[in-house]
């Protein structure tokens, strides 16, 4: 399966070998190509579409055509981080909105279930690790947060939706780091990636 990994919107690239360098060999070992894409126009060439950490607005008719490429078959994730930090719950909700998806600005923590005693590090029931996540509302919930986790706005804790949409599919992420080279092997992160990019 063929990604493209949009830098066009300032999203945090995936050939920066400090951070990424697991995730590029994981990919590989998994039978994904990835390419670093500069320009919207083309996607259609990929089977999945990443944002990851997008600082740059979408605009309408950008999102509308990402909506038609998810109708035609394509998969896209938009990846944030939490308290709206570089305002990236209002760029990724530039993108969202046509899934009526919604990132909150908030923080989600868990003093129970949690990585190394760090309540940022938020641990889901299926044991995946999500640091510094903000919450999500809208389309089918695809990861939620133990029932100790709080959102300090008084949101549910849900961390990932997903959008079935004709032959495709959008799904949002609370966070964005939990496959870089810090977080990918903890705990059961791994298989959170595959169940991202494929189901």
């Amino acid at each position: 399966m063929k990604i493209a990994w949009d830098i066009s919107k300032q999203c945090f690239t995936i050939t920066d070998y400090y951070y990424f360098s697991k995730l590029q060999r994981f990919l590989k070992e998994n039978g994904f190509s990835f390419e670093e894409t500069t320009f919207l126009e083309g996607l259609d060439k990929y089977d999945i579409i990443v944002f990851n950490y997008p600082e740059k607005f979408f605009s309408e008719d950008e999102a509308n055509y990402l909506k038609d490429l998810v109708k035609a078959g394509k998969r896209v994730l938009c990846l944030a981080y939490y308290k709206n930090e570089d305002f990236i719950a209002d760029t990724c909700n530039s993108l969202a909105k046509v899934f009526n998806v919604k990132f909150h600005g908030d923080e989600v923590t868990d003093k129970e279930h949690n990585y190394e005693n760090d309540p940022y590090f938020v641990v889901t029931p299926e044991k995946y690790m999500l640091a510094c996540t903000c919450s999500l509302e809208g389309g089918e919930t695809f990861v939620k947060a133990a029932p100790s986790a709080v959102s300090n706005q008084g949101f549910e804790p849900i961390l990932a939706v997903k959008v079935p949409l004709g032959k495709g599919c959008f799904i949002g992420v609370g966070s964005c780091v939990f496959w870089d080279n810090y977080s990918i092997d903890v705990l059961n992160n791994k298989e959170l990636i595959l169940k991202l990019l494929r189901g």
